[in-house]
């Protein structure tokens, strides 16, 4: 009973107690009950009051946050995404996703990637997959994390391409992920990438654009960004964003001759051909 009226305080959309619970001195008895496995209503009443109190005021959640690592909530909470419950796992999510705001490293370095990742399912909801995909995209977020932190991204990140919804697609493409260039065009990322570029919807098209300016702009920086030119042309991508500097949406366009004039001049397009020929 006392469980399920705290929730029903922090339920309160005005001022809901978050201060109270942290200041309190509960938060660690909450964390314990998430060792719980047989009751599961419990689990998934407590794992929801800790997502809930990890997504107050910025202060509030570095208070809270301390707590969570003292205690050990961040390694039970990667254990419930192996719950026998959906809820129960989908909700530990969540409450990932809010602690990884503040404390990302803490929460990859308890190989939460790949069990989350078995939570990502084509045939699941928009929303729910919405909520997994911001949860994916705060744990990459951190563009000096180690690439075998984020690296079982690679194995669904072609799929969830094709996934039919903007959103995902547009927190997919601004994953810090992206910064690892050769890793991606091993895994084959490029075609299938290139290919929504044939997208019926213009607002994917843009996104897609945005995502290649991104990536060579990357390149750029490492003085890759000609090797990245040939691969996005032998992936079909430069014959198409060609194509779609005469679109009826004027932003599709713009963006579309802005690649070609910054990565694709003459000279580059000239090298990319002599290297396409010989092969």
């Amino acid at each position: 009973m006392a469980i399920h009226a705290c929730r029903k305080l922090l339920s309160r959309r005005k001022n809901p107690p978050i201060n109270d619970i942290i200041e309190g001195g509960i938060v660690p008895c909450f964390i314990e009950l998430l060792d719980n496995l047989i009751d599961i209503p419990l689990q998934f009443e407590v794992t929801w009051i800790l997502t809930k109190i990890a997504s107050g005021t910025s202060v509030q959640t570095q208070n809270v946050i301390k707590q969570f690592i003292s205690y050990g909530a961040i390694p039970k909470l990667v254990n419930l995404l192996k719950s026998s419950s959906r809820t129960v796992a989908e909700q530990a999510a969540w409450a990932l996703r809010n602690i990884a705001e503040d404390a990302c490293d803490d929460v990859l370095k308890h190989d939460t990637l790949p069990l989350l990742l078995k939570l990502i399912k084509l045939d699941i909801s928009v929303t729910l997959m919405r909520k997994l995909i911001g949860n994916l995209c705060n744990l990459c977020r951190n563009q000096n994390a180690p690439f075998e932190l984020i690296k079982p991204v690679l194995p669904i990140f072609n799929d969830l391409l094709n996934y039919a919804d903007r959103y995902v697609l547009e927190v997919l493409i601004y994953l810090k992920i992206f910064q690892h260039l050769s890793q991606l065009v091993g895994a084959g990322v490029l075609p299938p990438f290139c290919n929504l570029l044939e997208s019926k919807d213009w607002n994917v098209i843009i996104v897609v654009l945005d995502g290649l300016t991104n990536i060579l702009h990357a390149a750029e920086k490492i003085e890759q960004e000609e090797r990245l030119a040939i691969m996005i042309e032998e992936a079909g991508g430069l014959d198409k964003i060609e194509v779609l500097q005469h679109h009826s949406n004027e932003q599709v366009c713009q963006k579309s001759k802005a690649i070609i004039d910054a990565f694709f001049s003459q000279k580059v397009c000239i090298f990319c051909s002599q290297i396409i020929l010989s092969k």
